[in-house]
């Protein structure tokens, strides 16, 4: 069913409202962007509840699952030839650290693994689709079809796999307790499933019927919503959700974003590297920009680069192997 026009207003003016006309008092800019982001959370549930039946439209496979080996898989759509400093560094990580093979997949190379509707495949090449949504799509057709895990490009693995997550059916992490995206509910940076894992297959269906019946994104992040939503609206996909282990985002963003431009410090890097099995990136940054700093540091041990004098020569430390 394609969403009315009507019921899409409605939606938008409630956001309005909630939002900003009767957000406005609160005299706290935290509590205020708290409330607005809460409102927004709220906004695109409303906006997906007209295809609630359509979502839950789907079974579980009849026949388990022929198990296959227990991949890694990330895309770059333009290849590995291609990618920048921070991409190549991360791969480096994951191939050096996670101890399991790890799959490189690019624009050619991700259809020999995966089949999608064909109306996917062309909203993404004739750019109605952003190549983010596009990935969304194929790391969850991916780690559905064949088990595993996703890991984004821009993850950097930091060791291996703890057991609690490599012994779970289905794993992603959460962000209910984040100040920015808690009314998202989930990260999709890194997803671990069984193959054939019921969620997974349910969230697929899920975003492809999106598309089809609303055919653009209602918000960046709206494929993490949509799982959000599965979950609180079909019992099959909550009794899985309540099984999966649960932890929050906060200990994958330390690297990059609370310490990534400080001097290099050994013991402390021990510890970040201690808190999770990846640490988030971005592929737009320059990881050089600060000599002697974590970010510059790291990088440059991932991808064999001589060190530069840091900035602050107190801050220099020796550099054995990366974990």
């Amino acid at each position: 069913m394609k969403l009315s026009k009507k019921s899409s207003l409605l939606s938008n003016l409630q956001f309005v409202l909630e939002a900003h006309i009767i957000n406005w008092p609160w005299p706290s800019h935290a509590e205020h962007s708290r409330r607005r982001r809460a409102a927004r959370g709220r906004y695109l549930r409303r906006f997906l509840q007209p295809l609630t039946d359509e979502f839950r439209n789907i079974e579980p496979d009849l026949h388990p699952a022929e198990p296959e080996p227990e991949w890694i898989f990330t895309i770059w759509l333009q290849g590995e030839q291609d990618m920048p400093p921070v991409v190549k560094g991360c791969i480096e990580s994951m191939r050096r650290n996670t101890g399991k093979e790890v799959v490189v997949l690019d624009a050619e190379s991700l259809f020999r693994w995966i089949d999608l509707p064909r109306f996917i495949v062309d909203m993404w090449k004739s750019g109605h689709m952003r190549a983010a949504h596009f990935t969304d799509i194929c790391r969850v057709a991916l780690v559905y079809r064949h088990g595993g895990y996703w890991f984004d490009a821009t993850a950097l693995a930091t060791g291996q796999i703890p057991h609690w997550i490599e012994n779970a059916d289905v794993f992603l992490y959460e962000t209910r307790t984040d100040p920015v995206t808690f009314h998202i509910g989930f990260q999709n940076c890194f997803i671990r499933s069984q193959k054939g894992n019921f969620l997974m297959k349910a969230w697929l269906h899920a975003i492809i019927t999106y598309w089809q019946n609303v055919g653009y994104p209602k918000a960046y992040m709206i494929h993490q919503v949509i799982l959000d939503f599965i979950i609180e609206n079909d019992p099959r996909c909550k009794a899985i959700y309540d099984q999966m282990p649960h932890a929050e985002q906060q200990p994958t963003h330390q690297l990059w974003w609370a310490y990534g431009l400080e001097p290099f410090n050994e013991q402390k890097w021990e510890q970040i590297a201690n808190l999770a099995p990846f640490q988030k990136t971005r592929h737009s940054d320059n990881p050089f920009e600060v000599a002697g700093s974590f970010r510059d540091v790291i990088m440059r041990r991932l991808l064999s680069l001589p060190a530069e004098p840091a900035t602050d020569s107190s801050s220099q430390k020796p550099q054995p192997d990366i974990k």
